[in-house]
């Protein structure tokens, strides 16, 4: 078979589409990435924070009752929501140190707590300043546990979009600094229609890079129909740019 003109496997099905690596692609999904993560790292980081107080609390923390001082609602109607204040006197070791805070709390706890005036706090003895209101039933721990699940999971999505941005620029990269080029031929043309009825043209090629075995067939690549203009009509020759170690690496020139 010769090399400069690979067979166009006559018959053959057109192979799976894989897009060739992008320099657009890559700034955005780099973009997109550092944007989100921007914002899910310190959320992480703060619910982490929340979950450890929540374990503290439950497994040293001491139950005592506090002066219920104060409780308001949001005025935004769109997202209500409730808070109470309270204040808490520990006996130890700060006897005579008062530690105010206020907690935003659901809308049964908030009427609930209308008809009180001094409520259940759980409190950590060696630091006063931590503490939460204790309501029967609930289970702060697991709450934590799965806003951190959660925030992790944001976290993780939006990091491997960021490192997928890495890949692609890294083989954008090799590509320009590495890649060889080789004579190739049109096999197949055709229209590619996804799930939600969009239609993209694609093109599939054979070539066969320097030093591929004698034995084996032909690389046959599918691709989206590259923007740079030409036919690129089947039985056509055209130029590939192709990474040597990693011969399925390649575009259309």
């Amino acid at each position: 078979m010769d090399a400069a003109r690979p067979a166009p496997h006559p018959g053959s099905l057109p192979p799976a589409v894989q897009r060739p690596p992008r320099l657009g692609y890559a700034l955005l999904e780099l973009l997109v990435g550092s944007v989100f993560l921007v914002h899910a790292g310190p959320n992480v980081v703060k619910h982490l924070h929340q979950w450890r107080q929540e374990v503290d609390l439950g497994q040293r923390g001491l139950v005592t009752t506090a002066d219920f001082t104060q409780r308001r609602s949001s005025p935004d109607a769109e997202n209500p929501a409730w808070f109470v204040s309270y204040r808490l006197a520990p006996s130890a070791p700060q006897p005579d140190a008062r530690f105010e805070r206020e907690v935003a709390v659901n809308f049964d706890q908030y009427r609930a707590l209308a008809r009180l005036q001094r409520v259940s706090v759980r409190y950590l003895p060696e630091n006063p300043a931590i503490s939460r209101l204790e309501f029967a039933g609930s289970s702060p721990e697991s709450e934590a546990r799965w806003s951190l699940l959660w925030s992790g999971c944001y976290a993780a999505f939006f990091g491997l979009f960021f490192l997928g941005g890495c890949s692609e620029l890294r083989n954008v990269h090799l590509l320009q600094r590495d890649g060889k080029e080789v004579k190739g031929r049109i096999t197949h043309r055709w229209r590619s229609q996804d799930g939600e009825g969009q239609t993209t043209e694609c093109v599939a090629f054979v070539f066969r890079p320097p030093g591929h075995p004698p034995d084996q067939p032909s690389l046959h690549v599918g691709q989206p129909l590259p923007r740079t203009p030409g036919p690129y009509a089947v039985g056509q020759d055209v130029r590939i740019r192709f990474l040597p170690q990693r011969s399925r690496l390649c575009r259309l020139l």
